[in-house]
C-alpha cells in the first residue's frame, strides 16, 4: 500500500493506493454524499453509471478515484466528495458477477472544519475522466442556503451571475465568484430567477439591469419587470418601447458586436428612470457618458 501524507491550507488529507474490492465499492456506494452532489441513482447520474458498466464489461475502466470527507463541526461525519458514480457501476458489476480484478484505486481521506469549506473542496476535485459540471459545483453552493431549496440551479445560476455582472459594469475592478453570491444575496437570486427563465430575458446584462432595480427600490422592480414580461394589457411607452429592444437583442442571439453589456445594461436603465418619472422616455446610450443613477 502507498501512502502519502499532505498539508494543505483548507484541508489536511491522506492518499491512499489500495486493491479495488467489492466492499470498498460498496462502503462508498452506501456513504452519505456531499450536500448537492449528483445523484448517481438519479436519470442523470444513471446514464454516467451506465456508461462506467459499459467500461468495465469491455475492459477500458481505469483505476476510480474515492474521496472522503470528515466534517468536524458535525462530530466527524463521513461524506463522500467523489466517486459516486464509480462506486455505483462497480456495485452494479458485483452484481452481475463482472467485477474487475485485480485492479486497485485511489483514495484520498480528507478532513474540513465546517460545511463551507467541504463545498470549497468539493469545487476543487476534479479529474480529468471525470463529468463533473459547472453545474454540479453550482448546486453544492446552492445546498448550503435554505431559502434556495427547490429555485431551478440553472436559474440560480443564472441569476448569480447577472448580479456579478451588474456589480462589474458598476465597478469594473469588482471580482467575486458568483458562487458567493447564493449565500449573499438570496433573495435576490430567488426573485431574478422568476423571470432569467424566459428567452427574453436570459442574457447577464439583461439580468444585471433587474438586480439594479430591485436592489434600488424591490417592490417597484417587481411592478416593472412584470408590466415587461406580461404578454397581455396595455403597456406604457418605456415598456413597449423596452419591449421592442428587448426583443431585438434576443433576436440577435449570441452577437455581441451590436449590442454590448454596457449598452444592454444603460438602455434598460434609461428605461426604468423614464417609466419612474412618467414622461418622456429616452433610451439613449452613450458609449463615453456615465451610467444612470437608478430613480
Amino acid at each position: 500500500m502507498n501512502t502519502k501524507q499532505n498539508s494543505h491550507s483548507l484541508v489536511d488529507y491522506k492518499t491512499e493506493v489500495v486493491p479495488l474490492t467489492s466492499s470498498l465499492a460498496k462502503r462508498y456506494d452506501e456513504m452519505p454524499k456531499i450536500k448537492g452532489e449528483r445523484d448517481p441513482r438519479s436519470q442523470r447520474g444513471m446514464r454516467r453509471v451506465r456508461a462506467l458498466l459499459d467500461a468495465i464489461i469491455d475492459g477500458r475502466f481505469h483505476s476510480p478515484v474515492f474521496c472522503d470527507v470528515v466534517i468536524m463541526d458535525e462530530h466527524g461525519t463521513m461524506y463522500r466528495v467523489n466517486g459516486g458514480g464509480s462506486s455505483r457501476a462497480l456495485c452494479m458489476a458485483a452484481e452481475e458477477g463482472i467485477f474487475p480484478k485485480g485492479g486497485t484505486a485511489i483514495v484520498r481521506h480528507f478532513r474540513v472544519e465546517t460545511m463551507a469549506k467541504a463545498m470549497k473542496l468539493y469545487q476543487q476535485l476534479d479529474y480529468p475522466l471525470g463529468t463533473r459540471t459547472s453545474q454540479d459545483i453550482d448546486g453544492t453552493y446552492q445546498a448550503l442556503i435554505p431559502s434556495l431549496d427547490g429555485v431551478n440551479p440553472v436559474l440560480a445560476s443564472r441569476a448569480a451571475k447577472g448580479m456579478r455582472c451588474h456589480l462589474r459594469l458598476r465597478d469594473p475592478s469588482y471580482e467575486i465568484d458568483y458562487r458567493e453570491l447564493f449565500g449573499q444575496e438570496p433573495e435576490l437570486i430567488m426573485w431574478a430567477a422568476k423571470y432569467c427563465g424566459s428567452s427574453l430575458f436570459k442574457k447577464q446584462p439583461i439580468i444585471a439591469a433587474m438586480c439594479a432595480t430591485w436592489c434600488h427600490y424591490p417592490t417597484k422592480a417587481e411592478e416593472f419587470w412584470q408590466s415587461v414580461s406580461g404578454e397581455e394589457g396595455v403597456k406604457s411607452q418605456p415598456i413597449r418601447m423596452l419591449y421592442r429592444f428587448l426583443s431585438q437583442v434576443e433576436a440577435t442571439g449570441s452577437k455581441e458586436s451590436k449590442f454590448s453589456p454596457r449598452k444592454i445594461y444603460t438602455k434598460i436603465l434609461r428605461a426604468w428612470n423614464s417609466w419612474r418619472d412618467g414622461g418622456t422616455t429616452s433610451m439613449h446610450y452613450y458609449p463615453d457618458g456615465p451610467l444612470p443613477k437608478l430613480k
